[in-house]
């Protein structure tokens, strides 16, 4: 089920739903031009990190033709940022 669909693009953002290539799950990824990357997956949830969900999703919108940046802290202010990384990492 390894698959990528753009499901809506408007002058917001960009939703995808991307296969899992383990299982028969879709992961929901979007893009929001303000706050960036947000997914539907565990390591994502938890670790807050660029997960590969989110990099074949930006490869989807490349082959499109659309741009977008990997930056997942898009719209958070330096002390979110920081919190988020200190809590990727258990510090």
């Amino acid at each position: 089920m390894n698959y990528v669909e753009i499901i809506l693009k408007d002058e917001e953002g960009i939703i995808f739903h991307v296969g899992s290539d383990s299982s028969n799950f879709t992961h929901t990824v979007s893009y929001d031009y303000i706050d960036g990357w947000w997914c539907s997956c565990e390591q994502y949830t938890y670790r807050r990190c660029f997960c590969k969900h989110m990099q074949r999703a930006r490869e989807c919108a490349e082959k499109e033709g659309i741009v977008l940046d990997d930056n997942i802290f898009l719209g958070l202010d330096d002390a979110e940022k920081e919190e988020l990384e200190v809590g990727s990492y258990g510090g």
